[in-house]
């Protein structure tokens, strides 16, 4: 996220016409380069200092673009450049991270397999009629909630939807 942010920093001053007085992107390239197999114990200690410098570009590009900005013209990236400035100081065990500039709301999922342990976006839950399985609720979940806690949210969906409360429910385990 680090490079997107810089490269983004860099097309907003050349799309207002800022001239910044370094724009990085050679060294960008070159650290993107050095912090490839970041899985690699030989490689740590160079993919953790190109990280940190990447981090330190990323920031100082931020804060020359909001100097050199008018007023204005600040107010249109106002969105953009808040969640560069809070990717840019979340760490490690930061709560509500960003995940994703273009997706800021995302989440992290704990899926708990070993090829993947992890996915990235929102709960959805999806009811459907047992026999003619025509889709009566779609909901979208903002937080990472325990399956179960949602359950009500989506009785009551159903409810103002159909007209009726359904007697019966079947659900995943993941509901318990």
């Amino acid at each position: 996220m680090h490079r997107k942010i810089a490269t983004e920093c860099v097309q907003i001053a050349k799309a207002e016409g800022i001239a910044l007085r370094q724009s990085y992107t050679r060294t960008v390239k070159h650290l993107v380069y050095l912090q490839r197999g970041r899985n690699n114990i030989k490689t740590k200690k160079t993919i953790l200092k190109a990280a940190r410098l990447h981090k330190t570009i990323s920031s100082r590009l931020l804060r020359e673009l909001e100097r050199k900005l008018p007023v204005e013209r600040l107010k249109d990236y106002e969105r953009k450049l808040e969640i560069f400035e809070k990717i840019l100081s979340q760490e490690r065990d930061s709560r509500n991270r960003i995940y994703s500039i273009h997706e800021p709301h995302v989440y992290c999922v704990a899926k708990g397999e070993d090829h993947k342990k992890y996915k990235f976006g929102s709960k959805v839950s999806i009811a459907r009629t047992k026999n003619s399985e025509i889709i009566v609720e779609a909901l979208n979940i903002e937080t990472n909630q325990y399956d179960g806690h949602t359950l009500p949210a989506a009785l009551r969906q159903i409810e103002e939807l159909r007209g009726s409360r359904p007697t019966v429910v079947i659900t995943d385990q993941g509901y318990r």
